[in-house]
């Protein structure tokens, strides 16, 4: 609360201009410099933490297969948004054992994948916005998790 009232009282001096402080433009920007850099490692450290948390989680649950939507399509991988967890995660394919071949395609500004998988005949097709099932698994010997994508079902 003591923020809040010294703000106030700032903006007040201000609008009716009997301000007696002398600032320094300068030593503003670097106050206010510190305070934006702050933020941002206070939210880094938040975004981090909750990695951490999900890591363990997945680790002490065993897998699970969760809901996404493709967020980015790349040359080998995807990124996926975890609708329930409301996370990033990059999807790479080189690790998807059932999974036989994957082509990316840039057809203008759209970006496309097309998968081939080895128990279905029909070729998937990801772009942005595509809904996919994703399984998460703990990596061994390190507190991190990996997305795999889950094969359709026909």
């Amino acid at each position: 609360m003591k923020i809040d009232t010294d703000n106030f009282r700032l903006l007040d001096a201000a609008l009716k201009d009997d301000c007696k402080l002398k600032w320094i433009p300068q030593s503003v920007e670097q106050v206010a410099s510190h305070c934006n850099d702050r933020k941002f490692a206070a939210k880094i450290a938040s975004e981090k933490s909750d990695e951490l948390f999900l890591a363990l989680f997945v680790k002490e649950s065993g897998p699970l297969v969760v809901d996404a939507v493709v967020h980015w399509v790349l040359d080998h991988a995807i990124d996926c948004i975890l609708l329930d967890m409301a996370v990033v995660k990059r999807v790479y394919f080189d690790d998807l054992e059932d999974l036989e071949s994957y082509k990316y395609i840039r057809n203008g500004g759209k970006l496309c994948m097309e998968l081939k998988w080895k128990s279905i005949a029909q070729i998937q097709v990801l772009t942005v916005f595509s809904p996919v099932v994703l399984r998460l698994e703990a990596v061994e010997d390190k507190i991190d998790f990996k997305a795999k994508l889950s094969q359709p079902t026909e």
